[in-house]
């Protein structure tokens, strides 16, 4: 360990700083393999100790294939285009690969849409047949117990997305496919399992290009593959909140960079647009509006000289006109109240959850779940996120100066702490809260490069690992379920 540090040109404060990262990272491993009871003692942690196989020597020598296949990747010069397209590939073969641990085939990723909780979306999904009736009678329907309870916590989307998924799956053509599959919902879940892992990877094109604008391209295939290696990422498949809602947050994100740096009104109408299609899929994306309302009013500058120019106000403007010609749209074609819908799903979530909202109970499951989701994380990105954050604060207090660099993380904070301290969740915020994680690695990976300069490779590389092993342990040991 101390030949692979100083073989390095880091100064000796770094060198500290990685030590920490890499021996909090073996605490957590220790914490997996041994079935420490650390994090379990605690009053309302939603994750217990469920050992699982560990897998074939074949499968595990895939895996770790994959680690050299992301080098060779990263290495490659230019063909950034390629490079992401190879990047989905891989991604959706870990998280398949991962699954297939379990030593039950498909079945393993199957079962998480098919018998969990949330399999009830995939049931009232497949009893739809007219969407648009759906659509335009969503809230009374959910008052005559006719959607199951679940879908009493989101908006429309949700549902939308797995009735989309019935519907492509059943189709004519299909049957070439499912030719031993009978019943509508085995049709759905099947089809998901094989499509949904493909299109949870698909918000890595945005990423790419959200952070190419911001940064450079050789950054943003670095944010791609940190990407593959989040543990959430890889075990909390075959959910909504993890195939989709990352992808529209970063969508409406990159609509949004590509609105200031084109300075161009179109694009900032397409993402008012998109800001409220993401919003009607779940209401946690709320959460686009600080950071795209960042994006511009740093971004503006560079064409007005100075702050709320007039570039920020017409972008704003613009933006905000897409969302309410989009709110009004769903209004008149599906009668659709996004503020009775959003009152019902909070109202329904406090009485689900059994929500005290006694200071005791929110300082202390706010602490909790933001633990919760800095494991799912993985040590290493969240690590370094929190160091990134802390040296900007630090950077903002001596100069007094702000930019849209610095501001970044320090948004992305700020949106994490309203959700901890006012999102009134007991557990299992790893899951509710990924769509923060694209954004996430796009930070970090800018933090490593400039961070750690001509030894960022090495770095970089020793963070894959780290991140890899916690993906490895959290599935044979504890794993989503």
């Amino acid at each position: 360990m101390h030949n692979l540090f100083t073989k390095t040109i880091l100064p000796k404060h770094q060198k500290f700083q990685l030590l920490i990262m890499f021996f909090i990272t073996i605490i957590h491993w220790s914490i997996l393999f041994f079935n420490l009871t650390i994090f379990t003692s605690l009053p309302g942690w939603f994750w217990d100790f469920i050992p699982k196989q560990q897998g074939s020597l074949l499968q595990i020598a895939v895996l770790i294939s994959f680690l050299f296949i992301i080098n060779v990747v990263l290495m490659a010069k230019r063909k950034y285009k390629l490079k992401v397209f190879i990047l989905i590939v891989i991604g959706t073969c870990m998280q398949f690969t991962f699954s297939f641990l379990e030593g039950k085939g498909i079945n393993a990723i199957k079962d998480r849409i098919e018998n969990s909780g949330h399999s009830e979306f995939a049931k009232v999904a497949i009893e739809q047949d007219d969407i648009y009736y759906l659509l335009s009678n969503y809230e009374s329907l959910l008052q005559k117990n006719k959607l199951g309870l679940f879908p009493n916590s989101k908006p429309p989307g949700t549902l939308f997305f797995y009735v989309i998924t019935g519907k492509v799956a059943n189709l004519n053509f299909m049957d070439a496919f499912f030719s031993d599959i009978e019943g509508q919902f085995e049709k759905l879940t099947l089809f998901a399992t094989y499509t949904w892992p493909l299109i949870s990877f698909l918000v890595l094109i945005p990423i790419f290009y959200t952070t190419s604008i911001l940064y450079d391209k050789d950054i943003a295939i670095l944010a791609c593959t940190l990407y593959l290696f989040i543990p959430s990422v890889n075990l909390i498949t075959l959910h909504t909140d993890q195939v989709i809602f990352p992808f529209l947050f970063m969508l409406a994100i990159m609509f949004g960079t590509i609105a200031i740096k084109k300075n161009n009104l179109l694009w900032a109408l397409f993402t008012g647009v998109m800001t409220y299609i993401a919003i009607w899929f779940t209401f946690g994306l709320v959460f686009i509006f600080p950071i795209l309302i960042a994006i511009c009013f740093f971004g503006s500058k560079q064409y007005d000289n100075k702050y709320f120019g007039p570039t920020f106000f017409r972008i704003i403007i613009f933006k905000g006109l897409g969302f309410l010609l989009t709110s009004l749209l769903f209004i008149l074609v599906f009668d659709y109240n996004i503020i009775l819908r959003y009152r019902n799903a909070t109202y329904f979530h406090e009485s689900w959850k059994h929500w005290n909202e006694g200071l005791y109970s929110t300082i202390y499951f706010g602490v909790l779940n933001l633990l919760e989701f800095f494991v799912w994380v993985g040590v290493p990105i969240m690590f370094l996120y929190s160091k990134n954050t802390v040296d900007f604060l630090k950077k903002i207090i001596v100069t007094k100066t702000i930019s849209l660099n610095l501001a970044q993380p320090i948004v992305i904070l700020l949106s994490l702490l309203v959700l901890v301290f006012f999102g009134k969740t007991k557990g299992e915020a790893a899951r509710l809260w990924l769509f923060f994680v694209p954004y996430i690695c796009m930070l970090v990976a800018s933090f490593i490069v400039s961070k750690y300069k001509n030894s960022y490779p090495w770095v970089f590389r020793l963070v894959l690992f780290l991140q890899f092993g916690t993906i490895y342990l959290t599935k044979v040991n504890q794993d989503f379920w």
